[in-house]
């Protein structure tokens, strides 16, 4: 009975621990071709109908700055991305964007975008993986957060990063949502070419 009691306290220790888990992801600048790294933790939530994973990217002094959200409508067969600057309310690094699917897959998805077309260079603006067959969670792999005045700025995730995806029977079970949204065509993606970034010495600020 002890031997179980400890076992359960550290099964729920190490559970606290992993959601913790602190990745590395990038902001790379396409005018500049550099890299702004930074760390951020991700969390899974079934919220309003849909299936939504959370990043909280961190600054250098380990405070919130951006929060992204990818929201996946199952029923809709959509997934809606959207990132907030949570310091600055005017901040260029406020966008939302949407993929659509006909068959759910667990290779990537997404879109190329209008950058993509005349740059070889450039990230996908778009490109969400599922997390496993369940085809409920999704990843972020790439995703366009900034593109005012000609300035465009990528969100970079690894994708093997271990997300942990929410337990079926700890989610509320909601009617999905009909928004309607654009079938947003696939792309062939390509990672930006490494010869022609810089990568700065400094983290994210």
């Amino acid at each position: 009975m002890k031997s179980h009691f400890i076992f359960s306290c550290l099964l729920f220790i190490s559970f606290i621990s992993f959601g913790q888990t602190k990745y590395q992801g990038y902001i790379y600048d396409l005018e500049t071709q550099t890299r702004r790294y930074f760390t951020y933790s991700a969390s899974t939530s079934f919220d309003n109908a849909a299936y939504r994973t959370t990043y909280n990217i961190f600054d250098v002094n380990g405070k919130v700055r951006y929060v992204i959200t990818a929201d996946h409508y199952k029923s809709d067969q959509k997934v809606v991305v959207e990132v907030n600057d949570v310091r600055y309310l005017l901040s260029s690094m406020n966008a939302k964007q949407q993929a659509t699917y006909e068959q759910p897959s667990t290779k990537p998805f997404g879109f190329r975008g209008d950058v993509g077309l005349f740059d070889k260079s450039a990230p996908n603006q778009l490109a969400i993986q599922f997390l496993s067959s369940r085809f409920e969670y999704v990843r972020i792999l790439n995703f366009l957060g900034s593109y005012e005045d000609g300035h465009f700025q990528y969100f970079i995730f690894k994708p093997t990063d271990k997300i942990v995806e929410q337990a079926s029977g700890a989610r509320k079970q909601q009617s999905a949502s009909n928004l309607n949204g654009a079938t947003v065509p696939k792309a062939v993606f390509s990672r930006p070419r490494s010869s022609a970034m810089t990568v700065t010495t400094g983290f994210m600020r």
